[in-house]
Parts: structure tokens; C-alpha cells; sequence
């Protein structure tokens, strides 16, 4: 039986990745309903904020791969913390590709937020 500690950090892990599908799917759908050159001006929530929405959730995700507390968690938590962590680092290349203006970059970067494999 799994610790309260790992109880309570599964939750969290649970938790957070449900908030990355959301912003990831949400980055897709406005991509694909705005494009490269119009995603920039949408209102509220804007890409921009969706994207720094993010940064709570990596800090959460990076600390807890450092963390001897990932020893503690079954095998499928360790598998969504490693997903998520990757599903974030595939935000962030939407996010370089937007402040350095890189169309292509943006298109390529959307295309591979979209092969999450369902979890």
C-alpha cells in the first residue's frame, strides 16, 4: 500500500497533467483556428498566457524528478510524470517558435504537441 505522502503527490501529479491536456489541447485548437500569423492577437486567454500557465507545472514536474519521492510512486505516476514533463518541454518549442517568429518552427512544433499517445 502506497505511503500518504505518495498518496497525495499522485493526486497532484493526476491533477496537473489533466491541467496540461487542457492547455496543450487548447494551444492546438486555437493553432489550428487562428494559424501562426493571427495566434498572437486572440483575446483572452490568450497563447501567451496559456503558455505561462505552464511555468507551475514545470517547476512541480522538475522538482519532483529530482525528488527522492519519485522512488515512492508506482509505476504508472512515474510513467505520467515523465509524460508531462515532455508534454511541457513540447509547449515551450511553441513558445520559442512564437518569440522568435519561426512559422515553420510553430507548424512543427504544433504537429508534435499533437502525437501525445492518449494517457
Amino acid at each position: 500500500m502506497p505511503s500518504t505522502k505518495a498518496t497525495i503527490i499522485s493526486r497532484q501529479i493526476h491533477t496537473a497533467w489533466n491541467e496540461i491536456l487542457k492547455i496543450s489541447n487548447r494551444i492546438i485548437h486555437l493553432a489550428k483556428h487562428y494559424g501562426f500569423l493571427t495566434i498572437s492577437e486572440i483575446p483572452e486567454p490568450d497563447i501567451h498566457n496559456l503558455l505561462r500557465a505552464l511555468d507551475e507545472h514545470s517547476d512541480f514536474f522538475d522538482d519532483l524528478i529530482e525528488s527522492p519521492a519519485l522512488g515512492d510512486l508506482d509505476h504508472t505516476d512515474v510513467r505520467m510524470v515523465l509524460c508531462a514533463r515532455e508534454q511541457i518541454r513540447r509547449m515551450q518549442n511553441v513558445t520559442l517558435a512564437l518569440n522568435e517568429s519561426d512559422q515553420l518552427g510553430f507548424e512543427q512544433a504544433i504537429i508534435v504537441l499533437g502525437q501525445q499517445a492518449p494517457y
